[in-house]
């Protein structure tokens, strides 16, 4: 239904491509597409395919079929011919027929170059891996194992304090059943002395104060777990990235964990 013509015409050092399309049905011309190319002749086939894509455009634009994208990295900006499709996690993407270039970018990643081929009504699904440099994940293994050491530490913090707090109650619970079995003799004795009153006083005021020291430090426990564990779900996995015998560094296999706050709620991702 439709043929496309162009020619080629050098100016100087400047490639002059013109291309139009033409609708045979309707004996006119559909569209026209001019660009200029300044680079080396073997460019020229590649800036032609740009040139194509550009012109079918508009043609495709009322048939549409959809992306379905799913990439290594939260946060990478999805470009669709130049046009942001938006940044990951992208839901499903509707885009025309025809041929594409899409690019997957973020800071500190290689740039991933996908050529696509979007069927009419059909639904095509592309997975994209992006690779850090290793400037970015020398820097990202840094925060995660200081996170990480943070985690760490919390955690021995709460067992610490757990520990204390345990040794402490225990320690107040057994001088409470001494103090009570000794006021059980005090108070059997026909003769009572001040001394004897003033001991068994300053005893039970010692028991309450480790009792308080005790509960302290079983919050201090359960705060300082909370703040460990908090830290290893939501901090970065410090092995995420490896390096390969050759220096690549690419994300790590296995299974990998992350927590999402966002204005719709908390989700937890788990990856394999």
């Amino acid at each position: 239904d439709y043929v496309v013509n162009g020619s080629v015409v050098l100016t100087g050092a400047t490639h002059v491509l013109q291309l139009t399309i033409a609708d045979l049905r309707r004996a006119q011309i559909a569209g026209r597409v001019t660009r200029e190319y300044t680079g080396e002749a073997a460019g020229l086939l590649s800036e032609t395919r740009t040139a194509v894509r550009a012109l079918v455009r508009d043609l495709l634009a009322n048939h549409t079929g959809a992306l379905v994208l799913t990439v290594s990295e939260e946060g990478a900006t999805v470009v669709v011919d130049d046009a942001i499709a938006g940044v990951t996690p992208l839901a499903r993407v509707d885009v025309p027929a025809g041929n594409h270039v899409l690019q997957v970018t973020k800071p500190g990643f290689v740039v991933a170059r996908e050529n696509l081929s979007i069927l009419s009504g059909k639904e095509t699904s592309l997975s994209v891996t992006l690779l850090p440099s290793a400037e970015f994940a020398r820097e990202y293994e840094e925060q995660a194992n200081r996170t990480r050491i943070l985690a760490w530490s919390a955690v021995g913090v709460g067992a610490l304090a757990g520990c204390t707090a345990a040794a402490l109650l225990m320690s107040a619970r057994n001088r409470a059943s001494d103090l009570n079995a000794d006021v059980d003799t005090y108070n059997a004795q026909s003769i009572r002395t001040g001394g004897t009153y003033d001991d068994i006083r300053d005893r039970r005021s010692s028991i309450a104060r480790i009792d308080a020291i005790g509960l302290v430090a079983g919050l201090v426990s359960l705060a300082a777990f909370g703040v460990g564990g908090t830290l290893f779900v939501t901090g970065d996995d410090p092995d995420r990235y490896v390096q390969s015998p050759d220096g690549v560094v690419a994300p790590a296999s296995g299974a990998q964990t992350r927590l999402s706050v966002s204005g719709s709620g908390v989700s937890l991702a788990v990856g394999f």
